[in-house]
């Protein structure tokens, strides 16, 4: 899919999303590596201008123009409008990562893209951008789902986990037993799989990378909430209640969280 958008004579939107360690940013860099690439990727827990901000800088580095990092740009159309200056012409793809930082969760950043990609980024007929997120939330309701987006997205990938099928590829000269608990445990995500190949049992790589002290997973749990669901405390409080009991009502999650029945802890119980 991604190489015949890569072919297309017109120029095209590419939305991506994901749960974090799913292989976006590696299967895209893949796909278009005989492209030109600017990539542009949000900070973790930066504000807007900011965000902007880091975008110029890194623009700077792209171009061997130091003096971009020193311009603070007062909207995204001025970093807009920076960009396109050189993905005027040719055969280029601009790609936005991790777009839910970028945009610091708001609208303005897609909002001013739009207006962006009507009067500049569609003229060059072999651009592609992408818009990439693992706030799968965020990327659906905020960018999938923007009217500012509406017919100008042509694409969308919802990348998701590895078959078991896929798994077992990946964990060469394993049984099927040992690629089961593997799958079980820790799903079909790329990133975690990979962890186990050095270990002589998946068993023993599970337990080092589990429980060993500022092992790999013992960190990772705290990351998969900041990049996929945003800085909400309940998402975490909801996993924790239940990782305790067998079942739970949203009755007994609301009286455990001492939240009120509905609103933002209906929708947090509903997103999980």
């Amino acid at each position: 899919q991604l190489k015949k958008l890569a072919d297309l004579p017109s120029p095209s939107t590419l939305i991506v999303y994901g749960r974090r360690r799913i292989g976006k940013t590696e299967l895209l860099e893949q796909a278009f590596r005989n492209r030109h690439i600017l990539k542009f990727e949000g900070v973790e827990g930066a504000e807007e201008q900011q965000q902007r901000n880091f975008v110029m800088r890194q623009l700077s580095i792209y171009a061997n123009e130091p003096l971009l990092k020193k311009i603070e740009p007062e909207s995204w159309l001025d970093v807009f409008d920076a960009i396109y200056r050189y993905v005027a012409s040719g055969c280029w793809t601009l790609y936005f990562e991790e777009v839910q930082w970028l945009a610091n969760y708001q609208d303005d950043f897609v909002n001013q893209l739009k207006v962006a990609w009507d009067n500049q980024f569609k003229k060059n007929p072999e651009l592609i951008v992408i818009l990439c997120g693992s706030s799968p939330s965020f990327m659906i309701k905020q960018v999938v789902h923007s009217k500012a987006f509406y017919n100008r997205s042509q694409y969308e990938l919802h990348l998701q986990e590895l078959s078991v099928q896929e798994a077992k590829k990946l964990l060469t000269h394993r049984s099927n037993r040992e690629v089961m608990d593997a799958y079980l445990t820790l799903g079909g995500v790329p990133e975690y799989l990979k962890r186990l190949k050095p270990y002589s049992s998946v068993f023993t790589g599970i337990c080092d990378q589990s429980f060993l002290a500022n092992s790999y997973f013992t960190t990772e749990y705290k990351r998969i909430f900041v990049s996929s669901m945003a800085d909400g405390s309940h998402y975490k409080e909801i996993i924790e209640h239940l990782s305790q009991r067998r079942f739970a009502t949203r009755e007994q999650i609301a009286k455990s969280l001492g939240a009120s029945l509905g609103g933002r802890l209906s929708a947090c119980v509903e997103e999980l």
